[in-house]
């Protein structure tokens, strides 16, 4: 959702507006997927060199979800016309991204490990047999947390522009 209200301003000042913006996201949708070696369980159907690691689903798809993520975004824009035959503008924006500082995660590692990854982990047929966490698979050390600073929202931040348009 947005909004824009140009601003009352005396007649030096030039043009004013005001912006505010408010985002929501529900968070992002992820899977516990890891992969497996099919090829003991799969008659080839002529492929030179079978594949030997395709992606298994261990849970429902999109089963996890990151945080929900809410953000206020304010901007405040100055345009000062010079003259009347031209057009030239000395333009001002500043911007408070995040207002009020929200934080929430929004990528998670993923990481599901398998016999491909690790010979601890028992084979299992993918067409017949239930996969045992523990036993088939398990989840990397880190799944379902963040692992980078690029993993949260951004805090708050501040930016501006000055220049002139022409």
């Amino acid at each position: 959702m947005w909004a824009v209200i140009d601003v009352p301003a005396p007649r030096p000042i030039g043009r004013v507006s005001a912006t505010i913006v408010q985002r929501l996201d529900t968070g992002r949708p992820y899977s516990a997927a890891g992969y497996i070696n099919p090829t003991a369980y799969v008659v080839n159907p002529g492929y030179v060199t079978p594949p030997t690691s395709v992606p298994y689903y261990f849970s429902g798809r999109g089963e996890y979800r990151t945080d929900t993520l809410g953000a206020t975004d304010l901007s405040v824009t100055v345009n000062r016309t010079f003259g009347t035959k031209t057009k030239v503008q000395l333009f001002f924006r500043g911007q408070c991204m995040n207002v009020f500082n929200q934080a929430a995660v929004i990528n998670v590692s993923r990481s599901v490990l398998t016999r491909n990854d690790n010979t601890a982990y028992v084979a299992f047929n993918p067409f017949t047999d239930e996969p045992v966490r523990g036993v088939n698979y398990q989840f990397g050390p880190d799944f379902g947390t963040p692992t980078t600073p690029s993993d949260y929202q951004p805090p708050r931040e501040f930016s501006f522009s000055v220049g002139f348009r022409y």
